[in-house]
């Protein structure tokens, strides 16, 4: 519950901020917290401030956090307050590096007239707390003058021996069960990613009467869809999509979901249109599966 209050009061700081950066369009991300131990989860605050006619989209879980490796994030609702949005996301991260300062800065994609841009936050950073304490520089030394029995000595050519045995057994192993290891870790991955994909585009399109929860959905379907068939959906405009994927049940969602956006022609065949958006990304993926288990 203090976490989250916490978090909570960071996204209200940030918003606050905006007041004095009125005139500019840069994202602001912070650390909950300014320290962080080895493994631990760390939550981080992306908040973006946007004239509401722009289509704003966050990372997912594709994205690489690098030093940092992704675990979780939770959307906020956008709010709109005096004629800007406020778009907020938590990510819960963590780090297995070493380095005793970590940073990171996380891009804000702007897709505006069909053309995508990138937006950079400043860069954060979060030191990393040493789990051990440190060891004195000297150590006081006891006196002692009874006499101590010795063991024999170790047998260090049968610990040699019996390390290179064991090393040989794990280089035989990888050679034998590496690339199912390398295949199972794939699929786990891309379970997650999908996972994510379907929770985040499932309460987008929970609500299509607002326009921007529709673009939001499109340009997600496009980024997911873009990455398991290595196309740049996300740059494509309906007709180059067509020309790319030919598939004309797929074209014709994508019109009517362009008329709904661009001309404000909502149905009630509009949910139809996303959920064969779902189904398209669903197929896309397993494919994916497919090619990487016969891989």
């Amino acid at each position: 519950m203090r976490t989250i209050l916490k978090i909570l009061s960071l996204i209200i700081a940030i918003q606050f901020s905006f007041d004095a950066l009125a005139q500019e369009s840069t994202p602001l991300g912070k650390f909950v917290g300014d320290s962080i131990k080895l493994g631990e989860p760390v939550e981080y605050v992306l908040t973006y401030k946007h004239d509401p006619a722009l289509e704003v989209l966050f990372p997912d879980s594709t994205y690489d956090f690098t030093p940092f490796e992704f675990l979780d994030k939770k959307y906020f609702p956008t709010k709109t307050i005096e004629g800007q949005s406020i778009d907020s996301v938590v990510y819960t991260l963590t780090s297995f590096e070493l380095d005793e300062i970590q940073r990171i800065s996380i891009p804000v994609y702007i897709q505006e007239s069909e053309k995508e841009h990138v937006i950079n936050t400043l860069e954060d950073s979060i030191v990393l707390v040493a789990t051990l304490d440190a060891l004195p520089d000297s150590v006081p030394l006891l006196t002692n003058t009874n006499m101590l029995l010795v063991n024999r000595q170790f047998n260090y050519p049968y610990l040699l021996i019996g390390l290179g045995t064991l090393l040989g057994l794990a280089i035989i192993a990888f050679l034998i069960f590496g690339k199912q290891i390398r295949r199972a870790y794939k699929l786990k991955k891309l379970k997650k990613q999908y996972d994510s994909f379907y929770a985040d585009f499932g309460n987008l399109t929970t609500n299509l009467q607002e326009t921007t929860n529709i673009e939001k959905a499109l340009s997600l379907w496009k980024h997911y869809s873009g990455h398991l068939i290595n196309v740049p959906l996300a740059s494509y405009t309906t007709k180059e999509i067509k020309v790319a994927l030919k598939d004309g049940q797929l074209y014709n969602s994508l019109q009517q979901i362009d008329k709904a956006i661009y001309a404000g022609e909502t149905d009630e065949k509009i949910k139809d249109n996303f959920q064969f958006l779902e189904k398209s990304a669903t197929g896309y993926y397993q494919q994916k599966v497919e090619d990487i288990r016969n891989g």
